[in-house]
């Protein structure tokens, strides 16, 4: 290796930040490794099948909340200042709200493309082996619309119907995850890629259950009330309960920055490529398919019950000559409410089902330098799920340039992106922009994100194994 080899190479180690993993808007960039994590079965897509990723990340935000629809500049009095419209948010909010924040640390990719001796014999695409190291963390907040009724207009709208609030959900994990990828042709037309992945979960937090139901809401009969409350814990998080079995405080110890086998999950991706003509490719995978199974440091609360609500009677309260009878009724009913309620804490293991994405493409080759892509990815979370549709148009100069403008449909609202990559000798650069709209006016960011990627590219030629 020349003098000028190694400095490439020392010049990727000592960047210390390089993104780019997964964006879907640089899925169809031409040149461009990191669309085989979207894909396993996509390496004979990319032009540099030997590549190093090293230390990167990537942080991708999804969400159906808009910012303009509940906070607006106020009229008259009120001009200069920033108003709550809680009504119009409720009209324009579907069923469920929710705020998707995805990050991932890449601490190493390595991908080598197998050339074997048969392989060259016979003439047939090289295989695929990939190894990787990632820390990944997911946030996920929901909540179902009744939520937000309940406050602005009260049992009003329910009056003589049931009520349930729905589910209101906050989910947050972070885990390391090592994978191993195998990519292989079985026909000339079809490739078929598998990932397998060994999860260790570091922290966890998640309301599993999170719902309150009222029946029978008027005052002329008695009400039953209904709670389903399940919190789910594991790491250095705490709940502490007072003496009546309810919420007192919640603590966060320091988190530990050692790595551990604790907490053992495993996940897959599958995917296949298939050739319909030289110019058509179609596309499907299926990514984060497993669970974590969570023993280290586990606290579960819980509480399921039901609670017939009797109304005050006004007849009493009149015959009551010591007038003592409302302070009686807010004591038996606080007493009754207090053991009811009252949560259980226990220290159980349990386990959980990751969030996974299925993906398909189809992508249109118009000549060896233009192509366009379409693309479908489906999100489904563990309280709710959304969908994109990704049209690309992508332009790639031999090696040296890509670019792929994007344009995104998401649950009704659209955003524009663009993803970008350059070579110079054996490195290459990449950038990518999602949601330009976003950027310009964050109020308005419907899936922000924005990623710079740097990996060392091996010389076609060079055969590893």
């Amino acid at each position: 290796m020349t003098l000028k080899k190694w400095l490439n190479l020392a010049t990727l180690l000592v960047c210390a930040f390089s993104s780019s993993q997964t964006n879907y808007t640089n899925y169809f960039l031409k040149n461009n490794s990191s669309k085989i994590y979207y894909n396993p079965a996509l390496y004979q897509t990319n032009s540099y099948v030997e590549h190093f990723d090293l230390l990167s990340e990537c942080v991708q935000i999804n969400t159906n909340i808009n910012y303009t629809d509940l906070i607006q500049k106020g009229s008259g009095e009120l001009t200069d200042s920033l108003v709550l419209n809680i009504h119009r948010f409720i009209s324009k909010l579907d069923r469920i709200g929710y705020l998707d924040l995805k990050a991932e640390l890449n601490y190493f990719t390595m991908g080598i493309g197998v050339n074997s001796k048969q392989v060259v014999l016979r003439k047939k695409p090289k295989r695929y082996i990939e190894f990787s190291f990632k820390e990944r963390n997911n946030i996920s907040i929901d909540f179902n619309k009744n939520y937000l009724l309940l406050m602005a207009k009260g049992n009003a709208p329910f009056y003589h119907k049931d009520f349930s609030t729905g589910h209101a959900g906050v989910n947050f994990s972070s885990y390391k995850e090592f994978g191993v990828a195998h990519s292989r042709p079985l026909s000339e037309n079809l490739v078929v890629g598998l990932r397998l992945k060994a999860l260790f979960g570091q922290i966890h937090f998640n309301t599993k259950a999170f719902e309150f139901v009222l029946n029978g809401m008027n005052n002329n009969s008695d009400a039953d009330t209904s709670a389903d409350v399940h919190f789910q814990m594991s790491g250095p998080i705490d709940v502490t309960l007072c003496e009546d079995g309810f919420f007192e405080s919640l603590s966060i110890g320091p988190l530990s920055s050692q790595f551990h086998f604790k907490n053992p999950g495993i996940a897959f991706d599958l995917g296949v490529s298939y050739d319909f003509t030289p110019k058509i490719r179609f596309g499907a995978s299926v990514n984060d398919v497993g669970k974590i199974w969570w023993s280290d440091q586990t606290k579960q609360l819980a509480v399921n019950t039901s609670y017939k609500f009797k109304p005050f009677d006004l007849v009493q309260f009149a015959e009551d000559e010591d007038n003592n009878s409302v302070q009686k009724w807010l004591k038996e009913t606080s007493d009754d409410l207090k053991n009811t309620y009252r949560l259980t804490k226990t220290f159980t293991s349990y386990s959980e089902t990751l969030p996974f994405v299925a993906n398909t493409s189809l992508q249109y080759e118009i000549n060896p330098f233009l192509d366009i892509g379409l693309l479908l990815t489906h999100r489904v979370a563990h309280h709710f799920h959304y969908s994109n549709l990704i049209v690309s148009t992508n332009l790639g100069i031999y090696d040296n340039f890509s670019l792929s403008p994007v344009f995104v449909l998401q649950d009704g609202s659209y955003f524009m992106g663009c993803s970008t990559s350059f070579r110079i000798n054996y490195l290459q650069f990449s950038l990518t922009i999602n949601d330009f709209h976003g950027i310009v006016s964050p109020a308005k960011v419907k899936g922000l994100g924005a990623a710079f990627g740097i990996s060392y590219i091996v010389e076609p030629k060079k055969r590893w194994l």
